[in-house]
């Protein structure tokens, strides 16, 4: 087991050792502020201010944000490009609303398309919860401009409550491709690497499948950006310069060329 797998797996049941690790370094720290404030209080008093007990101990060992990996670099990849273009509108299906949504929401109305549900009173926000794998995925759908970011590689492997089904990612593919409206644009991103499936996580695809498997359905790839291992972005490059990637992100530009039969 290697480990970002063993990472994973102690996070997943609510263990960090990253935060661990961070708390107990700033534990120090909070006890010199806390005798300062006791100072404080015993020769000023508080003012307004009642004083409650809530201890942050991890964020003094913190950065102050984070401006690499998948999320970060996908996001502003895809609402970079969509914005460029200016489409009349937008879906997306299963993607981080409080991400990259939420990136298009500054200047265009998305409808959101998901397993799983979602409660929203945000303008320029529609939901419509769909199996993007069933045979009806896309009825009733179509767009010039449709992304999902980093969705696919979980489709069918029942994380999501989504149901088992372990050819889920092209069948949610082929409701992808069946929604863009020829001449339109399918933005996909999914994990990239020396292909596996680690259960019940996600998928790692090697790109080549990804575009092979896009082309049948008419769909042509216009550029090829990654994020590495480091997750640092490699914007507009071949295909082939991911090959050294274990755990990348391989972001994929299509243009529709052709009807799905």
């Amino acid at each position: 087991m290697n480990k970002r797998i063993f990472g994973t797996i102690l996070v997943s049941i609510g263990f960090d050792p990253r935060m661990t690790l961070k708390t107990v370094l700033g534990f120090p720290t909070f006890l010199n502020n806390l005798s300062k404030l006791v100072t404080v209080w015993f020769r000023n008093g508080t003012g307004d201010f009642k004083i409650v007990s809530c201890p942050i101990l991890s964020d003094a060992a913190s950065s102050s944000g984070v401006a690499k990996g998948h999320y970060f670099h996908q996001d502003l990849w895809a609402a970079r490009r969509i914005h460029s273009l200016k489409p009349e509108q937008h879906i997306d299906v299963g993607s981080r609303v409080d991400g990259f949504v939420a990136h298009l929401l500054t200047f265009m109305n998305v409808t959101v398309i998901d397993v799983r549900p979602l409660v929203s009173k945000v303008p320029g926000l529609a939901f419509t919860q769909k199996d993007m794998m069933a045979e009806n995925g896309a009825e009733g759908l179509s767009s010039e401009s449709v992304s999902c970011l980093h969705a696919l590689e979980h489709f069918g492997l029942g994380r999501y409550g989504d149901p088992f089904d372990w050819y889920g990612w092209r069948k949610g593919l082929v409701n992808l491709a069946s929604i863009v409206k020829e001449g339109g644009r399918l933005y996909l991103s999914v994990p990239i690497g020396p292909q596996i499936v680690e259960f019940n996580a996600h998928r790692i695809f090697a790109p080549q499948t990804i575009i092979n498997e896009a082309e049948k359905l008419g769909l042509s790839l216009q550029e090829f950006s990654f994020i590495d291992d480091d997750g640092d972005f490699h914007p507009a490059v071949k295909v082939d310069e991911a090959v050294a990637c274990r755990f990348g992100c391989g972001c994929f530009e299509f243009i529709k060329s052709t009807s799905v039969q």
